[in-house]
C-alpha cells in the first residue's frame, strides 16, 4: 500500500506503508479520490514535524467491515476525514455513505461545505460579507445571504493585513487559520485599529458536527465545477510545488483508481 508523506520543508513522498490490523468497530477499503486542503497542507510543506502525513477528505469503497459494524456493507462507497492513503481503515461512526447519484469528485469536498455552513452559523445576522479566494471562502460565498456590503464579515485571508481594510463598527470573524506571520503588524497596531475603528474580533473557529448527510445535501447547492484539477498521487511533489507558484485551480484531487500498488498487500 501507497501513502503521501511529506519527509522535510517542501519535500513530498509517495512511499510504501504498512495498515494496521482492523478493529471490531471498523471499515476498510479502497481509495478512490482524495482531495487536498490547501491552507494546512501547504502550510505543513513549508513547515511541521516532519515526517508528516498530510489528509483531509477522501472517499473510499469498503472491502471490509469489523464484527460489531452494523450500518454500513462491504460494497459502499463512503466518505471520511482521511488521509492522503491507497487504503483507508476507520472506525463506522467516521465514515459516511455517499448517495448513489452523486459524484465522488463532488462529494469528497463535503467537509469545505460543512466549514462552510458551520462558520456561516456563527452570525445571527442576515446578511453577511466575505474576504478570501480560497475553498471554504469559494462556499461561503454561495451561501444566501452573502453581499458585498456588510458590517459581519468571515475573513479566510489568513493574513493579519486585512485588519487595515476592515470597515469602522464591523465584526470579523477570523476564519483563517494564522499559520505563519504574514506582515510587521505589531500587537499595538492591530489594538490601535480595533480600538478607534470600534471593530468587534471573533473566532471563526467552526463548530464540530458530523451529520455529513444534511451536508451531502446542502452541497447539492453549491457549484465545484472548475474549482480544482486531477493528480496522480504519485505526482505529490510537483502538486504541492504548484500551490507555491500560481496555481490555475484552488486545490487538486488525487485520483487512486489507476494506481498499480493501491493493492492491500
Amino acid at each position: 500500500m501507497k501513502h503521501i508523506i511529506m519527509t522535510g520543508c517542501k519535500k513530498a513522498e509517495y512511499q510504501e506503508y504498512k495498515l494496521d490490523k482492523m478493529e471490531p468497530d471498523e471499515v476498510m477499503g479502497k481509495t478512490i479520490v482524495s482531495v487536498i486542503s490547501p491552507g494546512t497542507e501547504l502550510a505543513r510543506y513549508k513547515e511541521a514535524q516532519y515526517p508528516y502525513e498530510p489528509g483531509y477528505a477522501c472517499i473510499f469503497e469498503v472491502e471490509e467491515i469489523g464484527d460489531s459494524v452494523t450500518d454500513i456493507s462491504i460494497g459502499d462507497t463512503v466518505f471520511c476525514e482521511g488521509k492522503h492513503r491507497s487504503y483507508q481503515r476507520m472506525p463506522e461512526t467516521k465514515c459516511h455513505i455517499v448517495p448513489e447519484n452523486m459524484a465522488v469528485e463532488d462529494t469528497v469536498f463535503v467537509r469545505f461545505v460543512k466549514m462552510a455552513h458551520s462558520i456561516r452559523c456563527l452570525s445571527q445576522k442576515k446578511h453577511f460579507s466575505v474576504l478570501g479566494r480560497g475553498l471554504v471562502a469559494s462556499f461561503l460565498k454561495q451561501i444566501d445571504g452573502c453581499t458585498n456590503n456588510s458590517d459581519v464579515i468571515f475573513d479566510c485571508t489568513e493574513n493579519e493585513k486585512t485588519i487595515l481594510t476592515y470597515p469602522p463598527g464591523s465584526t470579523i470573524y477570523l476564519v483563517g487559520r494564522p499559520w505563519r506571520q504574514n506582515s510587521k503588524l505589531s500587537a499595538h497596531n492591530i489594538y490601535s485599529l480595533v480600538f478607534l475603528n470600534r471593530i468587534t474580533l471573533k473566532s471563526g473557529w467552526e463548530e464540530r458536527s458530523d451529520d455529513y448527510e444534511s451536508y451531502m445535501k446542502l452541497q447539492r447547492q453549491i457549484k465545484i465545477e472548475n474549482l480544482y484539477d486531477i493528480d496522480k498521487p504519485a505526482n505529490c511533489q510537483a502538486v504541492y510545488n504548484r500551490f507555491l507558484n500560481n496555481r490555475k485551480k484552488l486545490t487538486t484531487i488525487f485520483d487512486w483508481r489507476e494506481e498499480e500498488n493501491a493493492k492491500r498487500s
